[in-house]
């Protein structure tokens, strides 16, 4: 089954190829922040191609869409645009975070980097850092203990 859906980039996620004033009142309207429609708010898509996650619990602004499908006549063959609704979720920005990399987070393996684990406890081994110092192989040299490598 062929996805019809968009890839964006971090560039085209910020663009519009048209503009709804019913849609962007009715966000303006729902939202207490004061974010503004086209500018803060976007779907989930477009916020992850952004470099954002919408946070758990987050529940989405439903907007009314219409969009056109082509679909062909069985007994005719002809080809006809027919008119579908459908409903559109978006999350204003202060409803997503910024993703962390894995190269901006820590070294540590048990808390994955993150200084603390799921349940917010915070990791021992690397005391809520989400990095450990990396360790060189101990050599002994000779000595006191008579021990060389």
């Amino acid at each position: 089954m062929a996805s019809n859906r968009e890839t964006f980039t971090p560039e085209t996620a910020r663009h519009f190829d048209r503009y709804s004033v019913a849609n962007a009142v009715a966000v303006k309207q729902s939202l207490p922040c004061g974010c503004e429609p086209y500018r803060d708010v976007f779907t989930y898509l477009r916020w992850k191609a952004q470099g954002f996650q919408v946070q758990r619990g987050q529940k989405a602004i439903k907007l009314p869409l219409i969009y056109g499908r082509t679909e062909s006549d069985p007994e005719t063959g002809e080809a006809r645009t027919v008119k579908r609704v459908g409903r559109s979720a978006v999350f204003c920005r202060c409803q997503v975070k910024a993703i962390e990399s894995r190269a901006t987070r820590g070294n540590c393996p048990p808390c994955g980097g993150w200084g603390q684990y799921a349940g917010g406890r915070s990791c021992r081994r690397c005391d809520g850092t989400g990095s450990v110092a990396e360790c060189a192989p101990a050599y002994v040299t000779s000595g006191a203990g008579g021990l060389s490598s």
